[in-house]
């Protein structure tokens, strides 16, 4: 289901009362929808943490990028800091970063953290296996898909582990820190499933197997 022109699409299996109920429920709570890229909700329940034993910082040579590429990544860079998703860094650690082209066609942000996650302690925390959410789900006649904007955004990294996510994007481009949960860290999917425990609790169990509009 979708909010666009005060109406909601794909809607064929309500009756017209239903569509009515949700476009208003939609609109009066329009406020929690991402109107951008950088348009995020944030949690202050928990936050994560890298724990590496105290072990010595890694330290990577930044990759070459070809002149082309060195705008869109200062651009790119420049929205991450305006919007507070990185900060400028001055710290031991250091792993390099390179351009990547989304499945939209538009430039993303991709850094190494494979040797910062080799030394990194595993968080165990369980995560939902699909097989059982799907056997939930049997008779189930209506779906809703609800996704969390750059989920892994929403949450704050820990203050003293922020320079662990340190990267350079490129030779005399500087020196970059998360503020918040960056993708391809080894414990973020456990932090994220903690956090949306935590969030929703036994509510999960009702939104997945409510027999009532």
């Amino acid at each position: 289901m979708l909010l666009a022109n005060d109406q909601v699409k794909n809607a064929a299996p309500f009756v017209e009362a239903n569509v009515k109920d949700i476009s208003h429920l939609l609109r009066k709570w329009s406020h929690i929808f991402s109107k951008h890229e950088f348009d995020n909700g944030y949690s202050n329940i928990l936050q994560h943490q890298i724990n590496t034993a105290n072990l010595t910082p890694i330290k990577s040579r930044p990759y070459k990028i070809p002149k082309v590429q060195q705008c869109i990544m200062e651009s790119l860079i420049q929205d991450l800091l305006t919007n507070n998703i990185i900060r400028k860094s001055k710290n031991p650690w250091c792993t390099h970063a390179l351009l990547v082209k989304k499945k939209d066609g538009s430039n993303g942000l991709c850094i190494d953290y494979r040797r910062l996650n080799s030394i990194t302690k595993r968080d165990q925390y369980s995560l939902p296996l699909i097989d059982e959410l799907v056997d939930r789900l049997a008779g189930s006649k209506v779906f809703s898909i609800i996704d969390l904007k750059s989920g892994f955004w929403q949450c704050f990294m820990n203050e003293s582990d922020k320079q662990n996510t340190a990267f350079c994007p490129g030779p005399d481009l500087g020196l970059y820190e998360f503020n918040v949960m960056p993708f391809g860290l080894t414990n973020v999917p456990a932090t994220f499933q903690r956090l949306m425990d935590n969030i929703l609790g036994q509510t999960i169990t009702i939104l997945l197997t409510s027999t009532t509009f």
